[in-house]
């Protein structure tokens, strides 16, 4: 029987672990500040430059479509650098 209470409470305590951001309205971008915003999305952007290049080197990508791909993540992520710079 306490063996079934322990779990219950181990259960219901989980269960609001999980559910709190949903029960108050939070979300947890909020509490990012904007500067590790722009490093999360300079880090996605250069995570893509690497995969296009694997993408090109396993034969996956034409030459055309890698150096388009690659202009345009390297663009972005310029714009970031330059963003966060200021």
């Amino acid at each position: 029987m306490f063996v079934l209470l322990v779990c219950a409470a181990l259960l219901a305590a989980a269960f609001f672990w999980v559910a709190r951001p949903v029960l108050t309205g939070r979300d947890a971008l909020e509490k990012v500040a904007p500067m590790e915003s722009e490093n999360w999305q300079l880090n996605a952007v250069l995570q893509q430059i690497r995969e296009i290049e694997l993408d090109f080197h396993a034969g996956r990508l034409s030459a055309a479509d890698y150096e388009g791909l690659r202009k345009h993540y390297e663009s972005r992520a310029g714009e970031l650098l330059e963003g966060s710079s200021k």
